[in-house]
C-alpha cells in the first residue's frame, strides 16, 4: 500500500473546527493550533513533502516548519513561483508572531532574521478533496528546529502528532535530526514523543519506533529521497523484583 493510501484510510481525521470556522480578522490562537494533530518538519528549507502526504491523505491540517537558513523572503517567495511547493492553495491569512514567543532571545540564527508567521491556505476552488484538505495552518519558523521543538511541543506538553526526519549531511544543522541526534535527546528527557515518523532513507529513526510494514515510501526533498511511514511502539511493561513496586517501562 502507498503511503498515501494508508495515511487515508486509517489516520484521515475531520479538520479542526477552529480553522475550519476561522474568518479574518480574528486572531489565531496558538492554543487551538497545539490542540490539533500537528506535523513537524525540522531543516525543512522549502520542501513541501509533509503537506504533500499529511494534507492530501487529510491525515493532518496543522503544520510547523522550522528552518534557520531560509529567510522570510525565501518562504514568501514560493507562494508566487509556478512551481511553488504548495500547489493548489492560495493564502487566506497571513499573520506575523513574536518570535520570542517560540523561545528566548538569542537563539542560535546567524543566516537570517529569525521570524515566525502563521498562514492559513485555503484549496482553490476548481479542486475538491481527492487533492487535499479544503484549509491547511502552517506555522513557519526561521529559528533554531532544536528550540522549536523544546518550546512548542515539550514545555506546553503537547507532542506532535509526527514528524519529518531527514538529514542533510552538509545541510547548516548543527546536529542531526535522527537517531542519536539532540531533538532524539530532547524528546526522550522530557518524555514528549510523536505517534509517528516519516523517515528518509538515509536518516536513522528514532529508538521505539518501528518501520510500518506494507506501506511503500513517499518520496520527496531535494534530493527525492525515499521516506518510509515509522509508528511508535508501545510501551512494554516489566514486572519488578519487589511486587510491592509498581510496574516500571523499559
Amino acid at each position: 500500500m502507498h503511503l498515501h493510501d494508508h495515511l487515508l484510510q486509517h489516520l484521515r481525521e475531520e479538520m479542526p473546527t477552529w480553522l475550519a470556522e476561522f474568518q479574518p480578522p480574528s486572531r489565531l490562537s496558538l492554543d487551538d493550533f497545539l490542540s490539533s494533530r500537528v506535523v513537524f518538519y525540522p531543516g525543512c528549507g522549502t520542501d513541501g513533502h509533509a503537506v504533500k502526504e499529511f494534507g492530501s491523505a487529510h491525515a493532518a491540517h496543522c503544520f510547523v516548519y522550522a528552518d534557520y537558513l531560509h529567510s522570510e523572503e525565501d518562504i514568501l517567495g514560493q507562494f508566487s513561483r509556478p512551481n511553488r511547493c504548495f500547489r493548489g492553495y492560495k493564502i487566506v491569512v497571513n499573520c506575523e508572531l513574536p518570535v520570542t514567543q517560540f523561545g528566548p532571545e538569542g537563539w542560535p540564527v546567524e543566516r537570517i532574521k529569525p521570524f515566525a508567521r502563521f498562514i492559513i491556505l485555503e484549496r482553490e476552488p476548481n479542486l475538491d478533496d481527492d487533492w487535499g484538505a479544503r484549509r491547511l495552518c502552517i506555522l513557519f519558523l526561521g529559528v533554531d528546529a532544536f528550540a522549536a521543538y523544546y518550546h512548542l511541543f515539550c514545555k506546553t506538553e503537547r507532542p506532535p502528532f509526527a514528524i519529518l526526519l531527514e538529514d542533510h549531511g552538509y545541510g547548516g544543522n548543527h546536529d542531526v535530526f535522527g537517531a542519536g541526534g539532540q531533538l532524539e535527546r530532547i524528546a526522550t528527557e522530557a518524555n514528549v514523543f510523536p505517534q509517528w515518523l516519516l523517515v528518509a532513507e538515509n536518516t536513522t529513526g528514532w529508538n521505539g519506533f518501528g518501520k510500518v510494514d506494507g506501506v511503500a515510501p513517499g518520496v520527496g526533498g531535494m534530493h527525492n529521497r525515499q521516506r518510509f511511514l515509522h509508528k511508535r511502539k508501545p510501551l512494554r511493561l516489566t514486572a519488578p523484583e519487589n511486587q510491592n513496586q509498581p510496574y516500571v517501562t523499559d
